[in-house]
C-alpha cells in the first residue's frame, strides 16, 4: 500500500471502523483501472493523473454502479453506506445505522443522501458554465400526485428544496442533496444509480449532438435524478444524523469542540467522546470536511487519531478490485506525512471504499484536496435557498398630525441606517404626485379614530401603486406612528420575513389574541356585521363560500391555524404593522380595496353599514384571497402587540399595570418575551395600553435622543427631509461632536451593525430552516397502494411544526371506549366498524346502567332522568363514568392508549390502526391527550343566553404555557385564549382550533391526570355556588370544564386535533367538494364507503379516522351511517361490543 499523505487520510476512517468491528472495503484503490471482475469502463476508469476534480467525481458513478449491479455477495436487502474517503471522520459507532435508516425512510426501502444547506456546485455557479446550465430545461416529478413537467435550470434548486420539504420525515436545516455520502438498501441504490447513469448517457448523447454543454462532475446528475424519480424513496439527511457536512451553518457552539475560525480544539474526540450537534442533540455519525473546510481536516483528524493509534494492532482495509487487504499503520502514516513534497503525485488518486456492518455494507468515495464548492453570497446571508430574495429594506408610516411621539421611532430607525418614510405628514392633503383622494384625504381635525384608519388605506394604496422608487423585490415595513417602540436590531427583518413566508414572497401582519374592533364588538354596528354575509376562501383547495359575519372571527383563527409557519398565541390579524415585499403588499391592498368597494355597494343598496376603520377590510381579504401568501405574526417576534395575554413577567422590564421599568432598553438591550425566549423587534401599545406608551417611550429615548446629529425622516408627499429636532427640540445633541469623532463613531457603528447583522442572520437563519415547514398534500395515489400505505404516505407530507421528535414514549395496547346509556341501534355501525378493524368497543352505562363495573355509583348523577332528553345531564354524566374507568379499571396500564368517542353521532371513516402513529405525531412522541377540534368555541362562552353572559362576565385564571405566568382574563377573551393555546402548541396544522370533548385520544396516565384537573375545576365551581348561589352558577355540560382545564394546566401535554386527521367534526367550514361522496347540504351519497373506501378531506387528502355529526349536522348522520352499515353488515356475524 502506498503511504503518501493523500492516501494516509483514509487510515483514520479505516481504523475507526475496524475497531468498531467492521471492515472498510475500497474501490479503485491505488490507480486501479479495472473492476473486481476484470472488466473496465474505459477512459472514465483510467487513473486521474492530472488531478481533475470533475473526472474524479464522474469516475465514482461508474465504479458504484458496477459494484451494486454485479458484486456476487450483495443481497437486495443489504444496506450500503458510501462515503468519500479523504475528508471524513467517523465520530460514533455505526451499529445504529439500520434503525436510523428505517426512521428516515419510514420503515420502507430507500436511499438517503448526505445533505447541504445550499445547492452545491452546479446551478448556483456564477461563471459562464453556471449561466449555460441555468438556460437549460429539465424534467421534474416530485411525487406521484405531481404532474411531470419541464422547468428551467433557474428553478432546479427550488425544486430540490421543495422535494426535501415534501418528503423528509426527520426535519433539519440541510435541504440540498449531496453525493459524498449515501445510505440505502441495495435494491434502491441500484435503481437510483441506474437512473443517474441513464441521465449521464442521455446527456452525453446531447453533448455529441451539440445541444448542450458537458456537465462538470457527478452531483448535477444526482440532483436531476432526485427531482425526477418519485418511484424511488429518495431522502436527504436534513438533520445530519448520519452525515454532517460542515458548512456556513455551523457556527461556534453548534458542534462541540469545533470553531469556525480555528477548527477542532484539543478536547475534540478526547477519550473517544464524539461531539454533539446542537440542533440534533446527538453526535452525527460521520463528519465531512468539504471545500474550504478541508484545511481543518488534518487538525481534527490528528485529535481523533489519538485514541485510534492505541487500539487493535493489525488494522486493515480491503481492496475490492484486487481482492487484497492493506494494513493501516498509524506509525507509517506519520512518517510519510514528512515526505509530502516527494509524494505529491499520489494526491491525484481516486479512491472508493466500503465496509461491512453485519448485514450493512458501507461505501466510501474520496474528494480530491483542491475541491472548492462555490457558495452564493445571498445564500450565505439568508441561511437557506429561498424562492425569493429580498432587495432593499424600507420603513414606512402615516402621521398626519405632527406629534412628537414619532421622534423615538424615527430616531431609532435613523440610527440603524434607515430614515423613516412618512405619508400624510403634517396634515398633507395630497400625495407625492400632486393627486388626492378627496374627502378621505382631508385633515382629521376632530381626531376621528375611524377616519384616520380609513385614510391610511388610501395613502397606502397610492404609495404602493405609484411610487417610482419602489422595486417589486423591496421589503417594506409599515408601522403605526404614535404607539410603537423599536426595541431590537431591524436588520433581522429579512430573515424573519423569509422564516414566516417559507422563503417566498408574502405579507405578514401584526397579530392579536382577539378579533379586534369589528365582528366581536358589542355595539349595533358589530351586530349588523355579524348578520351580514361575506365570501370566504381559506385555502386554494377550499371552495369559496358565503358565511355570516358571526363566523368570521372563527375563520380568522382557522386560517391562521392552517397556514402559520411560526407558532404563537396571537391568532388574529391586525393592520397596525405590515411587513412584505412590494409586489405582495400591492396585490393584497388591491384585494382590500376590492372588499371595501364591494361593501360600499351593499351600503348603497341599504343592506349593510359602512365599515368603521380599516382592520375589518384587511381581515376579510385575509380569509378570502388565498392566492396571496398572507401570514399573521402569531409568535410576536416581529410585532408584539400588548394585550391581556402579556402578564407580569412575560416581557422583561415591563409591568402590564404600570408600563416599563428602569431596566427597559438600558444600554440598548432589548427585552425578552418568555413565549419564544426571543426579543420582538417592535412593541405596539394599542387601545387601553396607549397610556403605558409614555413610560416606555421616555426610556427608549435615552439611547437615541443625543446620538447621530442631523437625524431626519422623509416627508414623502412633499419630497423633503424633516429634521427630527424640529419636531422634538430635545432630540438635538447637547454635546459638541467633532467631525473626526463623528466619523469614528459612524465607523464603529457600521462595524457593530455589520457584526450584529451577520450574527443575527447566522442564528436566526439556522433556526428558520430548523423549523421550516411545508404544507403539502398528495392528491392521488396508485391503485395498487393499500389504504393504510396511502394514509401513511399522505400523513408524511402534512405540515408539521416539529422538526424532530423529542420524546420517546411507546404506546401500549389500544382501547376504544364510549358511553351509551340508551340502547339505540345506532351504536351498531360504530361497534361493527371497530370490531372489523381488530378492536372491541367498550361501552359504559349501557342500557341505563347506574352503577359502575365495581358496583359503586355516583348517585343521582349516574341515573338517567325520565325521558332521557336532558342533553346537559348526559354530558355531565360522562365525566363521572370516565373518572371511575380511568381511576379504577384494574386491567388498564399507564401506557395503554384509550380513544373515547361519543356514541350516537360518530362514523368510523378511516383506519383505527393508524391511531398510535397519529397520536405520536401530534404529541411529538411524548405522553399526552388529544381532543377533537372544532372551528368555533362551542356551547360555552359564545352562547347567546343568560348562562353565556355569566360565563363572559366572570374572570378566569389561565396559563397557556409553563413559561407563561398565570393570569386572569374575562370570559369574553376565553375563546381567544383557546385559539392562542392551540396555535402556540399544535405540531400538526389545521383549521379546527377549538377544543371539543366528544373525542379524546391519550395514554391512560395523561387522561387520568387531565380528568383530575377537570373534576377540580368542577368541584371548585360547585363549592362557590353552594356558598353563594345568588352570585354564582353551575356549569352546564362538560365541554366548558375540558376547555378550562386546557387553559389552566400546561403541565399536561394537551393538544387539539386541528387538522381533523383523527376526529373530523363537521361544521360551517365544510362546503361542497371538501369531502368526496359528501355534501354539507344533503349528507353522504350512496357511494359512500363503497368497498370500504373512506372519504378524504380535500385540504390535506387525509381520510379522518372518525366523522362526528354534531348539532345541525345530526340530521345527516343517517345518510352516512346507512351505507356504512350496509358495508359492515356484509363482513360476517359474531360481532360484539363489551358492556363495561
Amino acid at each position: 500500500m502506498k503511504t503518501d499523505e493523500t492516501k494516509s487520510d483514509i487510515c483514520l476512517m479505516a481504523s475507526t471502523l475496524f475497531q468498531y468491528g467492521h471492515e472498510l472495503k475500497v474501490l479503485a484503490w491505488n490507480h486501479s483501472d479495472a473492476f473486481f471482475d476484470g472488466t473496465s469502463c474505459g477512459e472514465p476508469c483510467e487513473p486521474n493523473l492530472d488531478n481533475n476534480y470533475r473526472l474524479g467525481q464522474q469516475k465514482k458513478l461508474y465504479w458504484l454502479l458496477h459494484y451494486v449491479l454485479h458484486s456476487p455477495d450483495l443481497h437486495d436487502d443489504d444496506l450500503i453506506l458510501f462515503n468519500d474517503a479523504w475528508d471524513v471522520i467517523v465520530q460514533d459507532d455505526p451499529i445504529h445505522l439500520p434503525q436510523i435508516f428505517l426512521n428516515h425512510t419510514n420503515g420502507t426501502r430507500g436511499i438517503i443522501f448526505n445533505s447541504e444547506p445550499s445547492c452545491g456546485d452546479s446551478f448556483n455557479r456564477k461563471d459562464e458554465y453556471g449561466e449555460e446550465v441555468r438556460k437549460l430545461h429539465f424534467p421534474v416529478h416530485l411525487n406521484n400526485a405531481h404532474i411531470r413537467h419541464n422547468i428551467s435550470g433557474n428553478h432546479v434548486c427550488d425544486m430540490i428544496a421543495a422535494k426535501t420539504a415534501l418528503n423528509t420525515h426527520l426535519r433539519g436545516p440541510n435541504w440540498s442533496l449531496g453525493s459524498g455520502g449515501f445510505l440505502g438498501d441495495v435494491l434502491s441504490a441500484r435503481a437510483f444509480l441506474s437512473k443517474v447513469y441513464s441521465l449521464v448517457i442521455e446527456h452525453e448523447r446531447q453533448v455529441q449532438a451539440n445541444d448542450v454543454i458537458p456537465f462538470d462532475g457527478d452531483q448535477i446528475f444526482f440532483h436531476l435524478a432526485y427531482i425526477d424519480s418519485p418511484e424511488i424513496n429518495v431522502k436527504v439527511d436534513a438533520n445530519s444524523q448520519i452525515f454532517l457536512v460542515l458548512s456556513y451553518l455551523i457556527s461556534d457552539g453548534d458542534l462541540q469542540h469545533f470553531y469556525q475560525d480555528t477548527g477542532c480544539s484539543y478536547e475534540y474526540m478526547l477519550d473517544n467522546k464524539p461531539s454533539n450537534l446542537s440542533w440534533l442533540g446527538a453526535p452525527p455519525l460521520f463528519l465531512h470536511f468539504p471545500g474550504e473546510f478541508k484545511h481543518y481536516f488534518s487538525m481534527c483528524k490528528g485529535f481523533a487519531a489519538r485514541y485510534r493509534k492505541k487500539l487493535s494492532p493489525g488494522k486493515y482495509l480491503i481492496d475490492i478490485d484486487r481482492g487484497n487487504t492493506h494494513m493501516a499503520h498509524f506509525t507509517t502514516v506519520h512518517m510519510n506525512e514528512r515526505l509530502t513534497s516527494t509524494k505529491a503525485i499520489f494526491a491525484v488518486l481516486v479512491l472508493m471504499s466500503l465496509f461491512m456492518l453485519s448485514n450493512v455494507t458501507l461505501l466510501s468515495q474520496p474528494q480530491l484536496p483542491h475541491q472548492v464548492i462555490e457558495s452564493n453570497d445571498d445564500t450565505q446571508h439568508l441561511r437557506h435557498k429561498p424562492h425569493f430574495r429580498p432587495r432593499k429594506l424600507r420603513f414606512l408610516t402615516l402621521a398626519d398630525l405632527p406629534k412628537p411621539q414619532i421622534c423615538v421611532m424615527a430616531s431609532a430607525l435613523y440610527e440603524q441606517g434607515y430614515p423613516l418614510d412618512v405619508l400624510a405628514w403634517n396634515n398633507s392633503e395630497k400625495f407625492f404626485d400632486g393627486t388626492s383622494c378627496g374627502d378621505p384625504c382631508t385633515p382629521n381635525t376632530d381626531n376621528n379614530f375611524r377616519h384616520g384608519q380609513q385614510k391610511k388605506l388610501y395613502w397606502l394604496v397610492h404609495y404602493f401603486q405609484n411610487h417610482p422608487d419602489l422595486h417589486d423585490d423591496d421589503l417594506v415595513l409599515y408601522n403605526d406612528a404614535w404607539d410603537v417602540i423599536v426595541q431590537d436590531d431591524i436588520s433581522r427583518l429579512p430573515d424573519l420575513f423569509l422564516k414566516h413566508t417559507n422563503g417566498k414572497r408574502g405579507v405578514i401582519f401584526n397579530s392579536e389574541p382577539a378579533c379586534g374592533d369589528s365582528f366581536a364588538a358589542k355595539d349595533e354596528y358589530a351586530k349588523i356585521l355579524r348578520e351580514t354575509e361575506f365570501e370566504v376562501r381559506l385555502d386554494t383547495t377550499y371552495p369559496p363560500r358565503k358565511v355570516f359575519g358571526e363566523s368570521i372571527c372563527n375563520l380568522i383563527a382557522a386560517k391562521t391555524a392552517l397556514n402559520t409557519k411560526v407558532a404563537g398565541p396571537n391568532w388574529s390579524l391586525g393592520s397596525g404593522g405590515i411587513l412584505g415585499d412590494v409586489r405582495s403588499i400591492r396585490a393584497f391592498l388591491a384585494r382590500v380595496e376590492q372588499v371595501r368597494q364591494e361593501h360600499e355597494d351593499l351600503v348603497a343598496s341599504g343592506t349593510s353599514v359602512s365599515f368603521q376603520g380599516d382592520q375589518i377590510a384587511f381581515q376579510l381579504a385575509y380569509v378570502r384571497f388565498p392566492e396571496i401568501n398572507a401570514k399573521v405574526d402569531a409568535s410576536g417576534e416581529i410585532f408584539l402587540v400588548l394585550s391581556y395575554l402579556v402578564a407580569q413577567g412575560d416581557l422583561e422590564y415591563f409591568d402590564p399595570n404600570d408600563g416599563c421599568t428602569s431596566g427597559f432598553l438600558h444600554n440598548n438591550k432589548p427585552s425578552t418575551l418568555t413565549w419564544f425566549q426571543g426579543t420582538p423587534v417592535f412593541i405596539h401599545f394599542p387601545g387601553d395600553y396607549k397610556k403605558l406608551f409614555g413610560s416606555c417611550e421616555e426610556l427608549a429615548a435615552v439611547s437615541v435622543r443625543a446620538v447621530s446629529p442631523g437625524k431626519y425622516f422623509n416627508d414623502i408627499d412633499r419630497t423633503s427631509k424633516v429634521a427630527i429636532h424640529d419636531v422634538c427640540p430635545n432630540f438635538k445633541s447637547h454635546f459638541h461632536i467633532s467631525l473626526h469623532m463623528t466619523e469614528k463613531r459612524a465607523s464603529f457603528t457600521n462595524w457593530l451593525m455589520a457584526s450584529r447583522w451577520f450574527l443575527g442572520c447566522l442564528v436566526l437563519g439556522t433556526l428558520w430552516i430548523m423549523i421550516l415547514d411545508w404544507r403539502a398534500a398528495d392528491a392521488a395515489a396508485k391503485a395498487s397502494i393499500t389504504f393504510r400505505d396511502r394514509q401513511k404516505e399522505v400523513l408524511n407530507v402534512i405540515s408539521v411544526r416539529s422538526n424532530h421528535s423529542t420524546g420517546s414514549f411507546v404506546p401500549g395496547k389500544l382501547r376504544i371506549l364510549t358511553l351509551a346509556d340508551d340502547p339505540k341501534g345506532t351504536i351498531c355501525s360504530l361497534a361493527a366498524s371497530i370490531y372489523q378493524q381488530g378492536h372491541v368497543l367498550e361501552v359504559m352505562a349501557w342500557n341505563y346502567s347506574d352503577t359502575f363495573f365495581d358496583g359503586t355509583t355516583c348517585g343521582t348523577r349516574c341515573r338517567t332522568p325520565e325521558g332521557g332528553g336532558n342533553f346537559r345531564f348526559g354530558q355531565e354524566k360522562k365525566l363521572f363514568w370516565l373518572e371511575n374507568y380511568f381511576e379504577k379499571k384494574p386491567d388498564l396500564h399507564d401506557n395503554d392508549l384509550v380513544l373515547f368517542t361519543d356514541a350516537w353521532d360518530v362514523i368510523v371513516n378511516g383506519d383505527t390502526s393508524m391511531l398510535p402513529e397519529l397520536f405520536l405525531r401530534q404529541t411529538n412522541h411524548e405522553r399526552g391527550v388529544i381532543f377533537n377540534g372544532e372551528p368555533s368555541c362551542g356551547d360555552s362562552f359564545t352562547l347567546p343566553t343568560e348562562y353565556g353572559d355569566k360565563l363572559r362576565d366572570r374572570n378566569w385564571r389561565i396559563q397557556l404555557d409553563v413559561n407563561m405566568a398565570p393570569r386572569n382574563v374575562t370570559g369574553r377573551y376565553m375563546c381567544n385564549a383557546i385559539a392562542a393555546k392551540t396555535l402556540s402548541t399544535s405540531f400538526v396544522q389545521g383549521p379546527n382550533w377549538s377544543l371539543g370533548s366528544g373525542g379524546i385520544l391519550g395514554d391512560v396516565k395523561s387522561i387520568r391526570e387531565f380528568l383530575r384537573r377537570v373534576h377540580q375545576v368542577r368541584s371548585e365551581q360547585e363549592k362557590e355556588y353552594k356558598a353563594d348561589p345568588e352570585h354564582s352558577f353551575l356549569f352546564e355540560g362538560d365541554q366548558i370544564l375540558f376547555q378550562l382545564a386546557y387553559l389552566q394546566y400546561p403541565e399536561i401535554n394537551a393538544k387539539v386535533d386541528a387538522s381533523g386527521e383523527i376526529f373530523f367534526v363537521l361544521s360551517s367550514l365544510i362546503a361542497p367538494g371538501d369531502f368526496n361522496e359528501f355534501s354539507p347540504h344533503s349528507g353522504c351519497t350512496s357511494n359512500y364507503m363503497a368497498h370500504g373506501i373512506p372519504s378524504r378531506f380535500a385540504w390535506n387528502q387525509v381520510a379522518p379516522v372518525f366523522f362526528h355529526f354534531p348539532g345541525d349536522f345530526k340530521a345527516m348522520y343517517g345518510s352516512c351511517a346507512d351505507p356504512t352499515g350496509n358495508y359492515r353488515q356484509r363482513q360476517g356475524e359474531g360481532q360484539f361490543f363489551l358492556d363495561i
